[in-house]
């Protein structure tokens, strides 16, 4: 029954896909492999329950900085 019991909990903690991975300790340890795992669209308003909110996708600033028009970046 434990042993059923620690299957199902790892099977949704993993959510089905699950790595070995090597700890500080030297021991293996089960962690999850999904690479989607927590992931959140930037899409998404931020307060859901006003339709016109800003996304999290527009408060994220552009890693690139802005180039005037008709310019190149220098190499």
């Amino acid at each position: 029954m434990i042993q059923t019991q620690r299957r199902q909990i790892q099977r949704a903690l993993t959510n089905g896909h699950e790595r070995n991975v090597t700890g500080e300790d030297g021991r293996q340890h089960k962690a999850s492999a999904d690479p989607l795992n927590h992931c959140t669209s930037l899409d998404l308003p931020l307060d859901v329950e006003d339709s016109g909110s800003t996304t999290m996708g527009e408060q994220q600033e552009d890693p690139a900085p802005a180039l005037p028009p008709g310019s190149t970046a220098a190499a």
